[in-house]
């Protein structure tokens, strides 16, 4: 069964480093490819460093629940995960890594892993040590 792995630590700390070394040792790893609503970077290719959106395509795919998690990290500046690639990389067998920053927001991908990889129960254990009962499930 493949497995969804995090790797959490702050800007800078050597999560990409880490990533990119466990990458090439044959572990059946494969690497979440981001979307973004920014343009391509040199030679920056579509479905391969990011998935590159334009910031309405972004809305309009949050709005239908096609992201994990998401972000706007600057006024029409999105970066986020999208659901069917990490459904696709998931159904191939591969174990998806990702590279999360420390600062989560609300939007964040944290109960969304939680559902994938565990029962109600422990989702729910998830989601209140994350948020807090009283934010996850308000009476």
């Amino acid at each position: 069964m493949a497995k969804l792995i995090i790797f959490s630590a702050p800007s800078g700390s050597g999560k990409s480093t880490i990533i990119n070394y466990l990458l090439t040792q044959n572990l059946n790893l494969a690497f979440s490819i981001s979307a973004t609503s920014r343009p391509p970077r040199g030679t920056e290719k579509d479905g391969v460093e990011y998935f590159f959106l334009t910031p309405d395509e972004f809305r309009r795919r949050i709005a239908n629940d096609e992201f994990l998690e998401y972000e706007e990290v600057y006024q029409d500046r999105f970066y986020g995960t999208l659901k069917e690639q990490v459904e696709k990389q998931l159904a191939a067998g591969q174990n998806v890594v990702f590279d999360v920053d420390v600062a989560i927001s609300r939007n964040s991908m944290v109960s969304v892993l939680c559902l994938f990889s565990f029962s109600h129960l422990q989702w729910r254990n998830c989601a209140n040590a994350w948020w807090g009962a009283e934010q996850m499930f308000p009476k």
